[in-house]
């Protein structure tokens, strides 16, 4: 068996990956990072820029209704003072079971900021970030609302806007800069080439600062728990190459890569979702 040998995870690293799930939390929900997230996000949604920029940023578990209700997890959410909520997700994989969850979250809290026997509604814009190749729109950005047979619309208060990153890095996109300028710095993949791309941009120059203090060490200044540093180091495993033997998926690989997590730690959930493998394919690798 041949050791792999892993960086210090404490060391700076130069290959970044900003739309892991960990990175890209922190980067959309510091304060550093307000002003450049906010003028992306009002350009979106055609929300105020300031409005955004003081709004509460937050993240993670809404409240459960029963005992048996699965948890449910947002990436960012964003409340306005004047009844307005953004809630950004990101999309790695394209299966319909994903969006559906997305939207069930995003009405879930739309329905818990709406006061018993009100006539006022607060509007809520989700935020679909779709970082995966086969959609059949060839929009850079697609919006969604609540239709009648006649296309008119029920439901204003809703709406889910997606943003394919496939579509918006080609040459041929004519929408907004702006939207364009944030997909091209979160799909980076290296300090050097981020700081040339951004130099002389006050905004931008400002997150990749934040990038580099994410990049000095898993904690992420204190914003995720072990499981969120475990699947950071095993991003950093698969920006150093050490993982290709399972996107060739070669059975000795893959139980080299699982012998390698388990030694780390790895939480058993945490390499099935990883792996993209069964539990009985699970038990396999590990006899």
């Amino acid at each position: 068996m041949v050791a792999i040998e892993t960086k210090d995870v404490s060391t700076k690293i130069e290959e970044i990956n900003l739309l892991n799930d960990a990175i890209f939390k922190a980067i959309f929900r510091s304060k550093e990072t307000r002003e450049g997230v906010a003028k992306f996000l009002s350009r979106v949604t055609k929300v105020p820029e300031l409005d955004i920029q003081n709004a509460h940023f937050f993240g993670g578990e809404l409240i459960k209704t029963n005992s048996k209700e699965k948890t449910k997890i947002s990436d960012v959410i964003i409340s306005l003072e004047n009844d307005i909520l953004i809630v950004v997700e990101m999309n790695q994989h394209k299966h319909y079971n994903q969006f559906l969850k997305n939207a069930s979250y995003a009405m879930r809290l739309f329905s818990e900021l709406t006061p018993i026997n009100t006539q006022t509604y607060p509007t809520i814009y989700l935020i679909n970030i779709d970082n995966f190749r086969g959609l059949k729109t060839k929009k850079g950005i697609s919006a969604f609302q609540f239709l009648n047979d006649e296309g008119e619309s029920e439901f204003d208060n809703y709406k889910s806007i997606h943003i394919v990153i496939e579509n918006i890095l080609k040459d041929d996109y004519n929408g907004d800069e702006e939207i364009k300028k944030m997909i091209t710095f979160l799909t980076t993949k290296n300090l050097t080439e981020l700081r040339k791309k951004f130099k002389g941009e006050r905004v931008y120059m400002r997150m990749v600062e934040k990038v580099e203090q994410l990049m000095e060490g898993p904690e992420m200044l204190g914003y995720y728990d072990l499981e969120e540093k475990q699947k950071w180091e095993l991003e950093s495993m698969k920006i150093t190459g050490l993982l290709e033997g399972k996107v060739e998926g070669k059975i000795d690989n893959q139980r080299e890569v699982l012998k390698n997590m388990l030694d780390s730690g790895f939480k058993k959930k945490t390499i099935l979702k990883i792996l993209n493998i069964t539990d009985q394919e699970y038990k396999q690798l590990q006899n």
